[in-house]
């Protein structure tokens, strides 16, 4: 998520919004999961959308292969996103206005607002809007441990197969086999 810090009234804003693929006109069915911490100093209060009485409103919203927009309105409507937490009690919202509407970003915790800026210069934009966030995409983390350890295993069993050829025993062989099937589901 973009932190808009000079918009926050001090607060910091980090977090992810899933979406389902890219395009335009994205609605609440393409938010498939999000989550935000909003800080100052010491104080913090985190959300998702896994947590109960959560909910997201959202009108055509833009995903490119690099950014999540929110778009300037180009025909009566308003896009917008907005995330709930706690009921509706808590809520992060952007919107670039519409025919009826005033572009507005605001965040509140509860009975408190965090921040609420009335046509605010959001410091990330493109031609089509404001950018809300950007893509990252997950890394797998490889174990080198783990991996090394199966090809030593592949490694000494293939010795073991070569070893028990030049002896004629197949005895080992299952014993290889059964091992290196145990050592192989650990690291699936």
């Amino acid at each position: 998520m973009t932190n808009a810090s000079s918009l926050q009234n001090g607060w910091t804003l980090s977090g992810t919004i899933m979406v389902t693929g890219t395009g335009s006109g994205l609605s609440s069915a393409d938010i498939t999961g999000w989550s935000y911490t909003v800080s100052e100093g010491s104080t913090s209060h985190s959300y998702s959308s896994a947590d109960a009485g959560t909910y997201v409103n959202t009108y055509e919203l833009l995903a490119t292969a690099t950014e999540l927009i929110v778009p300037y309105p180009a025909s009566p409507g308003r896009p917008y996103l907005q995330m709930n937490a706690l009921f509706g009690a808590a809520n992060l919202y952007w919107t670039t206005g519409g025919s009826e509407d005033t572009p507005y970003y605001s965040a509140a915790h509860v009975v408190t607002q965090l921040w609420s800026e009335y046509n605010p210069a959001y410091p990330s934009t493109t031609t089509e809007g404001w950018v809300i966030g950007t893509v990252t995409s997950a890394v797998p983390e490889i174990d080198p441990a783990g991996f090394g350890s199966v090809l030593a295993l592949v490694a000494g069993a293939l010795g073991v197969f070569e070893r028990r050829r030049w002896h004629g025993s197949v005895v080992a062989v299952g014993v290889v086999q059964s091992n290196f099937c145990q050592a192989h589901r650990r690291h699936d």
